[in-house]
């Protein structure tokens, strides 16, 4: 399975046994520990008008740094 802690990867089904064959690790070649994957928590947020947004939110692993975590909004 994949997600945000888990990249994607292939299997092959042979009868009830899935055996792993291919799963790029670009990660590991950016020198970035999966360990450090966090997971994402859907969210809303309500508008000026009242509508809901949903988005995803995370934050790092760890203590927050003096004056907190820089925020990366993304919108579309």
């Amino acid at each position: 399975m994949a997600g945000p802690t888990t990249p994607a990867a292939l299997f092959v089904l042979e009868g009830a046994a899935a055996r792993r064959v291919w799963r790029p690790d670009p990660q590991a070649e950016a020198g970035i520990d999966p360990a450090s994957f966090r997971d994402f928590a859907l969210v809303e947020w309500s508008s000026f008008d009242a509508k809901k947004i949903p988005g995803w939110f995370a934050t790092p692993a760890g203590e927050p740094p003096p004056g907190g975590w820089p925020a990366v909004v993304w919108v579309h």
